[in-house]
């Protein structure tokens, strides 16, 4: 059984997130859960993955009995390099708990909220390449233009946004 607890990793990753882009991840997690229809899919979950070295990881969601793990981008536009590190880490965090987990079968899912950010994760690139050869499934999920808008002004805010 795989230990873990909910609400550990919300507050360090949420300093540096903004109120709106709370907002559409939870709106994109409980569209993810109606649509996979898993009723035990948690988000925010701290899972320890090596004993022996203390290491846990924290997805934004995942379902032990579905075997399913997978990462929210609430990001508009293309992505810039700091974005893509934080998928290319959010792929390597998905394979190591696969691979700790005796490489039992998990369905992995980046999802986004942006056509512009989900064509280039399906272009050619190496992220791409990654996402498709490791089988993690590319997911999107369309939100409402208000919402949209309320985002593109936060991430001008944050500076992230042209």
């Amino acid at each position: 059984m795989t230990q873990r607890y909910s609400g550990e990793c919300m507050e360090k990753r949420y300093l540096s997130e903004s109120m709106v882009q709370r907002e559409a991840e939870e709106i994109i997690f409980e569209n993810l859960k109606s649509k996979l229809k898993c009723n035990d899919l948690q988000s925010n979950v701290r899972i320890l993955i090596s004993k022996e070295n203390s290491i846990w990881v924290c997805p934004d969601f995942y379902s032990e009995e579905k075997h399913i793990i997978g990462e929210i981008h609430t990001h508009l536009g293309k992505l810039k390099s700091a974005q893509l590190h934080k998928i290319e880490g959010d792929i390597l965090k998905m394979l190591l708990f696969e691979k700790c987990h005796n490489g039992e079968q998990y369905r992995k899912m980046i999802v986004v909220c942006d056509i512009e950010e989900y064509n280039q994760l399906m272009g050619n690139s190496f992220v791409a390449e990654a996402i498709r050869q490791f089988d993690i499934e590319l997911y999107y999920v369309p939100l409402e233009q208000t919402l949209i808008n309320e985002i593109k002004q936060a991430m001008q805010e944050q500076n992230f946004y042209h």
